[in-house]
């Protein structure tokens, strides 16, 4: 092995944890399966990669990840356990979690049960909903960083790309005009200034994905960027019930509800999103008519607008009356 592959090479302890396996890697942090022989259990360790030439916004990146995971607690959401440095480089521990991504799930099965689905897209609202009232916006909302517990749970991880608003307000490392996110799950607003994204943003990838888990596919195309765009930009694509004909009707209602070109047109909380996934089986609860979603959205527009301002807190329940414009 040549000098470059020893420095990339995975180092067999970091910090007090004893690496066991690699569970993934991207362009600059490698997520490692590790034991912590102080606690007896298994934990997962994202570390900077050694030997990666790490930009100084990079390492901000991934500090910044680390810190906005840490004041999130929720049972959706993958909690962090420590953070540290191991020879320069900054890691941080996370749980373990026993399961698969959903991005694997679909590939083996297709898609998912309805029940399943609609259960997970209210469950992820929820903890989306927990991090954008602490500030925070995941801005990569995929099935990839979907995961699916043995028990049914699913888990929102990988926040790599997360937007810290308070630490927003004082400086951005996100440059005007650039693209951050995934294609087949990114809103026009994202995909045209990663910087204007809001909880609106978040509420269309996750829309996105829940719709992935019912079809089997995102609803945009990901092939040509041009297409991607112009399909999203002019709300063209196939409704779940016309993949799936027996999904209800109000599948297509909520995920048009997320999937709205336009911001003021989506659930302007996720809160919102995750109170309406349960009833549109028209099972679980009764699901009143196909533009519920559209007023949710209109009735909380002023919100959403102005939900940026880091001092802003999330609004009673949409159709109270202190919230009817």
């Amino acid at each position: 092995m040549g000098a470059g592959g020893a420095e990339r090479a995975i180092p067999v302890q970091v910090g007090r944890y004893l690496v066991r396996s690699t569970l993934g890697a991207g362009g600059m942090g490698v997520v490692l399966r590790a034991h912590d022989p102080a606690l007896g259990r298994d934990v997962a360790v994202k570390l900077l990669r050694p030997g990666s030439d790490a930009s100084p916004k990079a390492l901000a990146r991934f500090q910044r990840e680390a810190r906005a995971l840490g004041r999130l607690r929720h049972p959706g959401i993958v909690r962090v356990l420590d953070a540290d440095e191991h020879e320069g480089h900054p890691f941080f521990v996370m749980e373990l979690i026993e399961g698969e991504s959903l991005e694997d799930r679909l590939q083996r099965a297709g898609h998912l049960p309805l029940a399943d689905a609609l259960r997970m897209g209210e469950d992820l609202a929820r903890a989306l909903h927990h991090a954008h009232g602490e500030g925070v916006l995941h801005r990569d909302v995929k099935p990839g960083n979907v995961l699916l517990c043995a028990d049914g749970t699913a888990l929102l991880a990988d926040f790599g790309l997360a937007k810290d608003l308070a630490a927003a307000s004082r400086f951005s490392l996100t440059a005007e005009g650039a693209t951050l996110g995934t294609l087949g799950f990114m809103p026009p607003e994202q995909f045209e200034d990663a910087r204007s994204a809001d909880v609106r943003s978040d509420v269309f990838s996750l829309g996105a994905t829940v719709y992935a888990a019912l079809s089997g596919r995102p609803p945009f195309p990901a092939t040509a960027v041009r297409d991607y765009y112009m399909a999203m930009v002019h709300g063209r694509w196939p409704r779940p019930t016309s993949l799936r004909p027996e999904l209800p009707a109000g599948v297509d209602a909520v995920c048009e509800g997320c999937l709205a070109a336009r911001g003021v047109d989506r659930y302007a909380t996720a809160r919102d999103l995750a109170e309406d996934w349960p009833g549109c089986d028209g099972a679980s609860r009764p699901w009143p008519d196909r533009d519920r979603p559209a007023r949710r959205a209109a009735r909380s527009s002023r919100w959403a607008r102005s939900w940026q301002r880091p001092s802003a807190t999330p609004p009673p329940r949409a159709g109270r009356r202190a919230w009817r414009p």
